[in-house]
């Protein structure tokens, strides 16, 4: 069993976040990005993010996660917020989700 983890954590003035990275990319790259793939990397992170949460040191504890979504384009951007606003609310917990559009020579982040 894999233990979660959290990717990085920051501080913003005073206050702890916990950021997990979740990046949307089909392959190959210029396929549809299908709902069921921007389902899937949102409820593992948030799994995730769950686990990691109740894990974390009491020294490092963040007050809340940022679950980072990268897209490669508008189309699985789109389908990455729309998965999201799907997600049970209760999985979600106070998580925040911003999603970054990418454009032009991004192929190092995926």
């Amino acid at each position: 069993m894999r233990l979660a983890r959290t990717d990085l954590l920051v501080l913003l003035g005073a206050e702890k976040l916990g950021v997990s990275i979740c990046r949307a990319v089909s392959r190959p790259k210029d396929s549809p990005y299908t709902s069921e793939q921007a389902t899937d990397p949102p409820d593992k992170k948030l799994d995730g993010i769950v686990a990691s949460t109740a894990n974390v040191s009491r020294e490092e504890a963040w007050a809340r996660q940022i679950l980072h979504g990268f897209a490669y384009d508008p189309q699985p951007a789109d389908a990455i917020i729309h998965a999201w606003e799907m997600t049970d609310v209760a999985l979600e917990a106070d998580t925040i989700l911003p999603v970054t559009k990418m454009d032009g020579e991004d192929a190092y982040l995926y």
